[in-house]
């Protein structure tokens, strides 16, 4: 009788933990509070974050994250949290470094602008430089 006891449970808990998680991944963002809790049940926790409530699911280790009574996020594991920011950050780091990649063209270009024009005023100051002093080697001489 204690076998068949034991295998009962062990039976049932074996198929309330592989339902929770089946279930849950039915949960798709754009699903309202109802559906979610018609696929999970209760959560073991809720939070309300003034723009967004969180429902914890702690045995599937998920979270489910609510914008005007909608599924806006589900978050899983803490891996894949650590995992989805450093992606983020990742992504943030590439535009960053083809903005300043960008700059710096603009910059180099500018700066090659900025050298001709430079050098073609030196040029016509040195060209004016010298007739002037050709009008003044004229000048003496006639004088």
């Amino acid at each position: 009788m204690k076998q068949i006891f034991l295998g009962f449970v062990l039976i049932t808990l074996f198929f309330s933990c592989s339902n929770t998680a089946k279930e849950l991944n039915g949960i798709k963002k754009g699903m309202t509070k109802e559906q979610v809790l018609s696929y999970g049940g209760e959560p073991t926790s809720r939070n309300n974050l003034n723009i967004a409530d969180l429902w914890v699911y702690e045995d599937a280790d998920r979270t489910v994250v609510f914008r005007d009574d909608t599924v806006f996020n589900i978050i899983t594991t803490a891996n894949a949290r650590i995992d989805s920011i450093e992606l983020s950050l990742k992504k943030a780091g590439y535009k960053l470094e083809n903005q300043f990649i960008s700059a710096k063209d603009s910059l180099q270009n500018a700066g090659q602008g900025i050298k001709r024009n430079l050098n073609s005023a030196v040029d016509s100051i040195d060209s004016v430089a010298k007739k002037l002093k050709s009008n003044l080697k004229k000048k003496i001489k006639t004088d």
